[in-house]
């Protein structure tokens, strides 16, 4: 091991011992943290060693190293999960109350959808107006004690009058979240923004719409201020759930059991979030599947290994957001997390299409400008640099068709002419090693274009000195061209 680190290398780290020491790598695992090696470091401080011990990344401390580009691999293995095209697997996402504060506002003198701390806040003012203090602190009791003095038609009204879903419109982010495949949406919001997000998923308000309804579907697990159902807000509501909802919590378990389960519009404290959680974690055990945290969480590490503990991982997009208010961080992250998976759907085959004519804004049109170009070895070398790079571009993401469709095919050909045919006369200045494949990159693209290339071949027999350099070129053609009338007769035995 080299004498010296590069300590910029590492994500976050910890540097110590004496200066000239031996280097130490010391890694550590998971759910455990940097901090787990502290006891060691003195007797190996004392024995002569340096110690580097990082934060390996996505644990502790650590951050993006760039602003667009959320570095997790949890978010990876979500975003494949998602857009699964088999049958074994796919994602499912729970939505909290948090996400509905992305609701477009209908009037000035309408609030944003109410958070729990909202509704504790507005309970605490009719039961303890004027001993505010003397409050519980968990909203399901105080909501229970709501009830309990005012009845069960009070609490619901209390909530209609707390969650004015008329006064609200599904914002953009709401548009993006039921865009994506999911395979089913369950929420514990009494709104119905995500209903009016997506025509195309049904509804499941209870037992009896699980046995008729088809997916995708919209699982609401408890209740909704458009219906006259009892609403599941309160202390014993969440007790008594199991036994009265079974139907509803079978249906969960499934769907917890067969995919990654995604939470976004929770935070580490609501009371849904820690229910939900503890359940799967009490009835699932170690058959359950991740379930991912998403949003501007800004754990600290003690928080973060505790969630990790209970099978939770979370996607925490603080680094990204930590100059913005809270409020605006958690729209952030919620923008930035849906982008993120919309990003990640795979291209079908036939939705492939090659680099657009953009691409190939280094080839200019003028005649004069252009044998200026390439009559100089440096610019005319820069010139194919570039060229390759799109085509590779193009290659690398082809489908591995037979024979190419024809809009396709018209797209690849006109993508070849805008790359005149004097860069061929350039090719003179590359080296060898990079001067057959770029021969045989022009060939292969006149191949899967069904441009001819007969007066390619002749012109480079006539101008190039036949010698061992550019016989393999030239054989290269040759099948080519072979090649060509084989494909060419394909196509022209298929339209």
């Amino acid at each position: 091991m080299a004498r010296r680190a590069d300590h910029h290398r590492w994500t976050r780290q910890g540097l110590s011992g004496p200066e000239e020491g031996f280097p130490v790598i010391l890694l550590h695992g998971w759910p455990d943290d940097a901090l787990t090696w502290n006891r060691l470091l003195p007797d190996l401080h004392a024995t002569g060693f340096r110690t580097y011990v990082p934060w390996l990344r996505g644990c502790g401390p650590t951050c993006f190293r760039e602003a667009d580009i959320p570095r997790n691999g949890q978010l990876e293995q979500l975003g494949a999960a998602l857009w699964d095209r088999s049958q074994f697997k796919g994602a499912a996402v729970m939505v909290g109350a948090g996400f509905s504060r992305n609701a477009e506002l209908i009037g000035r003198d309408v609030g944003k959808p109410p958070l729990w701390g909202d509704l504790r806040e507005a309970m605490v003012s009719k039961l303890y107006k004027s001993c505010p203090e003397a409050a519980p602190f968990d909203p399901l009791r105080l909501a229970e004690e709501f009830r309990t003095y005012l009845g069960q038609a009070a609490l619901n009204d209390f909530v209609r009058e707390q969650v004015p879903d008329a006064s609200w419109r599904p914002g953009r982010m709401h548009f993006k979240l039921m865009a994506l495949p999911w395979a089913d949406v369950l929420t514990t919001n009494y709104d119905t923004l995500l209903e009016r997000a997506s025509k195309r998923h049904n509804v499941v308000m209870d037992a009896i719409d699980l046995s008729t309804v088809r997916r995708p579907r919209i699982i609401k697990l408890h209740g909704s201020v458009d219906r006259n159902a009892r609403l599941v807000i309160a202390e014993e509501d969440y007790r008594v759930y199991p036994r009265k909802s079974a139907a509803f919590v079978n249906t969960a378990r499934q769907v917890f059991l067969e995919n990654e389960l995604c939470l976004i519009g929770f935070s580490g404290d609501d009371p849904n979030f820690l229910q939900w959680s503890g359940w799967v974690r009490d009835h699932l055990g170690d058959h359950a599947r991740r379930i991912y945290l998403v949003g501007s969480l800004n754990l600290r590490p003690a928080k973060r290994r505790l969630l990790e503990s209970r099978n939770i991982a979370p996607i925490d997009f603080s680094p990204l957001t930590i100059s913005l208010p809270r409020e605006e961080a958690e729209a952030r992250a919620c923008e930035l997390f849906l982008d993120y998976l919309l990003s990640k759907e795979p291209v079908r085959a036939m939705d492939w299409m090659p680099l657009e004519a953009s691409a190939y804004s280094f080839a200019t049109t003028n005649r004069a400008s252009l044998k200026t170009h390439l009559d100089e070895p440096t610019t005319a070398k820069d010139l194919l640099e570039k060229l390759d790079l799109v085509w590779k571009s193009d290659r690398e993401s082809c489908p591995d068709w037979l024979v190419m469709p024809g809009r396709v095919r018209r797209a690849v050909a006109f993508g070849t002419s805008l790359a005149p045919w004097g860069y061929v006369r350039a090719l003179e200045y590359l080296d060898r090693p990079e001067r057959n494949p770029a021969h045989f990159c022009w060939s292969s693209r006149s191949h899967d274009g069904a441009d001819p290339v007969f007066y390619f071949v002749r012109w480079f027999v006539v101008t190039s000195s036949v010698s061992d350099e550019h016989r393999g070129c030239i054989r290269c053609l040759e099948l080519t061209v072979q090649e060509w009338a084989f494909s060419h007769a394909l196509i022209l035995a298929t339209t």
